[in-house]
């Protein structure tokens, strides 16, 4: 099998955080099956205060994975892989800063590449900028709404090369069986309280730490419940959430949860009262599971939403008004027909298809697309 994979075209992933590899990590499987697949895993995944999620990646099937830690020239790092590992065809994906510098470095050697992901909006955040930077340096895009599409070829993009799956990710979502609230809590080492909520707070734009504490603290006047807190990712602000962190769950009924994967981060969310915080898994995955999301401040700010997001600033007064609005009867007798934007059957082979036939084309010199206004 070795000898006749040679034969085959080389595909070069990345991955910097949990999110984006169980985005990417059925695509890989089903590719290696007939192209050598290669995956660099770097940033976040060699964090042990973020639960060290390699670990997690090493389980999985996936062949041919390459370890990028710890580099003191990053660009550099990055350079010497595709030189060594001579790639025919590049995935990237999202909106991360340390992709963007993965992007520009394979930009040099004149290789198609393939973006994830692109044409979405998070006003609240700085992954606008890094998102919108990417999509340029690609020649091909993978988005997850018609919106999305529409946003790419709005930057120059020409259509046939923008091609709209859905998310990955919903369709694993649909897939994944809900577990008895014995198994999850033995599996995780937990114990579900009467009303339970999973946090997730990222750093924003604005960055007020003020902001933090005020959504942390305003959770501690929730009775009779329990907050299962995973972590935030490594933005500038992340280690104040992350101290932030380690003094709410010195308070009883909080806990801090470093790294869950999907599997688990969906069952433990199928017996949630709500999902709580700023993070795209709230906006994009747990509508499709049909439970409510507390959405704080402005960082998801354009994306898409279905019906089962309340939204809210960080006043403690409108946060409290949320959660109570999401464990209404009321509302969450609303949730029973709930529809996913971001879902579309068939989504996982759609992209296997169209990668497997972009592989296969000549790299064309770049143009930008003038639209007639």
């Amino acid at each position: 099998m070795k000898t006749k994979l040679l034969k085959y075209k080389k595909i070069i992933f990345f991955t910097t955080n949990r999110s984006d590899f169980d985005y990417q990590r059925d695509v890989i499987l089903k590719l290696q099956k007939n192209f050598r697949c290669y995956l660099v895993c770097t940033g976040q995944h060699f964090s042990k205060k973020h639960g060290y999620s390699f670990k997690k990646i090493k389980e999985t099937k996936i062949k041919n994975l390459i370890i990028l830690k710890n580099i003191n020239n990053f660009r550099l790092a990055i350079k010497n892989i595709i030189k060594k590992k001579k790639p025919d065809f590049c995935c990237v994906f999202g909106d991360r800063q340390e992709m963007l510098h993965i992007t520009l470095a394979i930009h040099n050697f004149n290789l198609p590449i393939l973006h994830f992901c692109g044409g979405e909006l998070t006003l609240g955040s700085k992954d606008d900028f890094y998102r919108h930077c990417i999509t340029k340096l690609s020649d091909y895009h993978i988005v997850t709404t018609s919106e999305h599409k529409k946003r790419v070829i709005q930057m120059g993009e020409f259509p046939s090369n923008v091609f709209d799956v859905g998310s990955l990710t919903t369709e694993k979502i649909k897939n994944i069986r809900k577990q008895k609230k014995e198994i999850i809590e033995k599996k995780l080492n937990l114990s579900l309280n009467k009303k339970n909520y999973l946090v997730t707070l990222h750093p924003d734009k604005v960055n007020n730490f003020n902001n933090y504490k005020t959504f942390f603290n305003s959770l501690k006047n929730i009775k009779n419940a329990n907050f299962y807190i995973t972590s935030a990712n490594q933005d500038y602000g992340g280690e104040e959430i992350y101290k932030i962190t380690k003094k709410i769950i010195k308070n009883e009924n909080f806990f801090y949860l470093k790294n869950l994967g999907l599997k688990n981060y969906i069952n433990l969310a199928f017996h949630m009262t709500a999902v709580i915080g700023n993070s795209s898994s709230g906006i994009s995955e747990i509508p499709s599971i049909r439970i409510p999301t507390i959405n704080v401040g402005q960082r998801q700010k354009g994306r898409p939403q279905s019906r089962s997001i309340v939204n809210c600033d960080y006043n403690k007064l409108n946060i409290l008004s949320a959660i109570k609005v999401a464990d209404s009867k009321k509302f969450i007798k609303s949730l029973t027909k709930v529809r996913n934007p971001f879902y579309k059957k068939g989504s996982l082979n759609r992209t296997y298809y169209i990668i497997k036939k972009l592989v296969k084309l000549k790299k064309k010199d770049k143009i930008f697309l003038n639209i007639n206004y």
